[in-house]
């Protein structure tokens, strides 16, 4: 990929044409809101999202097929986001503006993964005292003449 040949262009060119950009604003508003919008425009990107963490925001803004204008919606902490390209890709506002440290989310795992050893623990404790039960079932009812091999 190469950058495009346009002074101070941010767009970069790709063989393929990105079905959806996601962008994070900078200090420039003007860049951000206008300036993109052209960009996207030129190339034609059918979707592209603002990320405005000084405002706190997510504008999503679409090309409906056929159309030759963006539309937008914007979507503001406590709301889901959901990308008109990719009707699965859904992410909360909160969590966009406010990522988990990934700190955080390795000790998340740790602890669930902990957690899920220690069932596993309980599991086998508790599928060998089965085991020994059945055990001593068997052994007293050979020893009361049952014979445990022979077919009902």
């Amino acid at each position: 990929m190469e950058v495009c040949a346009q002074p101070g262009s941010a767009v970069l060119d790709f063989e393929e044409k990105p079905l959806l950009v996601i962008e994070v604003t900078s200090q420039n508003w003007r860049d951000d809101y206008i300036r993109k919008r052209a960009e996207y425009d030129l190339i034609d990107i059918p979707e592209y999202w603002i990320v405005d963490p000084n405002r706190p925001k997510i504008r999503v803004c679409s090309r409906p097929e056929n159309e030759g204008s963006y539309s937008h919606q914007e979507f503001l902490p406590g709301q889901l986001v959901q990308s008109v390209q990719f009707a699965e890709f859904i992410l909360s506002v909160n969590e966009v503006l406010s990522p988990p440290l990934v700190e955080d989310l390795i000790r998340e795992e740790s602890v669930r993964r902990q957690q899920l050893e220690q069932q596993n623990q309980q599991l086998e404790q508790q599928v060998n005292l089965e085991r020994q039960r059945a055990q001593r079932l068997a052994q007293r009812l050979r020893e009361m003449g049952a014979d445990m091999d022979a077919e009902l």
